[in-house]
């Protein structure tokens, strides 16, 4: 039998991991939290950069020196909708006029949202938006011979903005929030299982340390 020095303690008895509460499954669900976290921001972000490549669904579209008929809807009506030009800095106030269902011109100004798109031969910009006030049939015409332009809910250039914000929002939040999650819950088996562990020990008739 092993001999220890004078005054010093027995070792102390076995405790078998399995014993000890909380159990270790804790530290398995902290540390898939933590991964969960990287992937969502990972895929957060690439469907933010998918959101500002895709060409907006354009409700009505003119070629140079041209008119088009659009529809707004009921719920369409009193919120941003945007002129889109197939040019680099066109300007849709001072080149396009739209007219509501009555026959009035609805003021066309700039952009709130800077938002350009370059998908394989096609190019877009944001040139200028307007608030249809009403729900019905809405014209655009354009004087500028040279470009192309397009008319779409604000919501698509919005939303455009609003997810590539929420793309690079998510490449931090998610890691983020899963770092802290993750974490909590593995210093908090950790600790837990140590003070069951020495809980254990004790009952065992080991003493303090």
């Amino acid at each position: 039998m092993a001999q220890h020095p004078a005054g010093g303690p027995p070792p102390p008895p076995r405790i078998d991991p399995s014993e000890l509460r909380p159990g270790r499954a804790r530290y398995w669900i902290g540390g898939a939290a933590i991964a969960l976290g990287f992937i969502a921001g990972l895929v957060g972000l690439i469907t933010g950069i998918v959101v500002a490549a895709q060409v907006p669904d354009f409700a009505g579209r003119i070629e140079p020196n041209d008119m088009t008929s659009f529809e707004v809807g009921a719920e369409e009506a009193g919120s941003s909708w945007s002129v889109y030009a197939d040019a680099p800095g066109a300007d849709a106030a001072s080149s396009c006029s739209v007219t509501d269902p009555t026959g009035a011109d609805v003021p066309i100004g700039p952009s709130a949202v800077s938002h350009s798109v370059q998908n394989g031969g096609q190019y877009w910009e944001v040139a200028g938006s307007f608030t249809p006030a009403e729900a019905g049939e809405y014209t655009l015409g354009c004087t500028d011979g040279a470009t192309i332009y397009a008319v779409t809910p604000g919501g698509d250039a919005a939303g455009t903005g609003l997810g590539v914000l929420g793309g690079l929002g998510s490449m931090f939040l998610f890691p983020i929030a899963g770092l802290v999650i993750g974490l909590v819950l593995i210093v908090t088996a950790y600790s837990g299982r140590s003070r069951h562990r020495r809980r254990l020990l004790a009952e065992r008739g080991y003493p303090p340390y």
